[in-house]
């Protein structure tokens, strides 16, 4: 019955860094967001790369305004200070950013489904921070119950 709230995260545009720098700058460039969003979290969420240049984290307990501020703290946290990639070169890293929550109902026991649709929602959200321009944070308008 606790609130749950998923941040997906996008590197906006990492394969012009793949393209300029080369695939090792790229990777540097993933580990150290990952760094830096790895450092904002609580103890008990949960953070992982979601597939190429996207990772996913989940907060345990959190709702809509806490997601927000936490997305908007990462967002700011990879974007202010450039990233230090192989060669010496320094890049700024910007990140598009979407957050859905959920409250499972006391006698809703099918979490798959909650789950799925949670991600989906948060992935919506992620894509329309995308086809807005990139570089912000979106959320998602409704609770996932």
């Amino acid at each position: 019955g606790k609130a749950l709230a998923c941040l997906m995260i996008d590197v906006d545009h990492f394969k012009e860094i793949n393209d300029r720098f080369g695939h090792l700058a790229g990777d540097e460039a993933l580990k150290e967001v990952a760094r830096r969003a790895e450092g904002e979290i609580r103890a008990g969420d949960t953070g992982a790369r979601f597939g190429g240049d996207e990772f996913a984290i989940l907060l345990a307990g959190a709702e809509s305004p806490a997601a927000l501020k936490l997305a908007e703290r990462i967002h700011h946290v990879v974007g202010s200070t450039p990233i230090r990639v192989h060669g010496g070169a320094h890049v700024t890293v910007t990140l598009s950013l979407g957050v859905a929550t959920a409250k499972p109902q006391p006698r809703s026991h099918d979490y798959k489904a909650l789950a799925e649709r949670l991600i989906a929602e948060a992935d919506a959200a992620l894509y329309r921070a995308k086809s807005a321009g990139r570089n912000r944070v979106e959320v998602s308008s409704h609770t996932i119950g």
